[in-house]
C-alpha cells in the first residue's frame, strides 16, 4: 500500500491530506479523510472509524449514483482490490472530469513534489507518482495538468491523466497496463 507516512497524533488539514492522497497515492490519507468525513456526513463524532470509512463510501456510492455512475461500486476509500469494489473507464472518465474542476484537487494533482509542515509541527515530503508532470521525466508532457496513478495486483498498472491546451481539456485514461513505463507511454 502507498502511504504519506501519517501516524496517529499528526494534525494536518483537509488541504495537506488531500495533497497526502494525490502526490505520494497515501491511502492512510485517504482513510483518515473517509473517517473524518464520514463522522461530519453522519453528524455523529462518536462512530468508530470503520463505522465512519463504511457511512463514507455509501455516500460516495450515492453521489456516484446522483452523476451517473452506472458501473461503480465503492467499498473502501483507497481502491484496494474488493470484489465488490470496481469501476468502468466511463464512469473514471465522469469523475475525472468532475475532478478537474476542483481547485484544490488540480493543485496537488499538477504538483511535481511537496514539503509540507503539519499543525503538530511534524515536517513531511511528497513526490507526485505521475510522470507526465514531472520535467526531469522521459514521459514529461508540458499540457499535463495531472490527475493520478494507481495499481493494484488485479487492475494492474493504471493512469487517469489530464492535458489542457487552448482552453481545452482532455482526459485519457490507462487501465490494466504491464509496467509503468506501459501506462506513461500509453497516455
Amino acid at each position: 500500500s502507498s502511504i504519506a507516512y501519517i501516524k496517529r497524533g499528526h494534525k494536518l488539514t483537509l488541504d495537506m491530506l488531500i495533497a497526502a492522497m494525490l502526490l505520494p497515492s497515501g491511502n492512510d490519507a485517504a482513510y483518515v479523510v473517509a473517517a473524518g468525513v464520514g463522522r461530519i456526513m453522519a453528524n455523529d463524532d462518536s462512530i468508530s472509524s470503520k463505522e465512519a470509512v463504511n457511512y463514507f463510501c455509501r455516500k460516495m456510492n450515492s453521489f456516484a449514483s446522483e452523476h451517473g455512475l452506472t458501473g461503480s461500486n465503492f467499498t473502501c476509500p483507497d481502491g484496494y482490490h474488493d470484489d465488490n469494489h470496481y469501476t468502468t473507464l466511463h464512469d473514471m472518465l465522469i469523475i475525472s472530469s468532475l475532478a478537474v474542476k476542483n481547485e484544490t484537487i488540480l493543485k496537488y494533482a499538477k504538483t511535481e513534489s511537496l514539503s509540507v509542515t503539519y499543525a503538530s509541527g511534524e515536517k513531511n515530503s511528497w513526490n507526485n507518482t505521475n510522470e507526465l508532470i514531472k520535467a526531469s521525466s522521459p514521459y514529461y508532457y508540458s499540457y499535463a495538468i495531472g490527475l493520478k496513478t494507481g495499481t493494484t495486483t488485479e487492475a494492474g498498472k493504471c493512469l487517469v491523466s489530464a492535458a489542457q491546451k487552448d482552453g481545452r481539456t482532455v482526459i485519457a485514461c490507462v487501465f490494466n497496463a504491464e509496467g509503468n513505463d506501459d501506462r506513461f507511454a500509453s497516455s
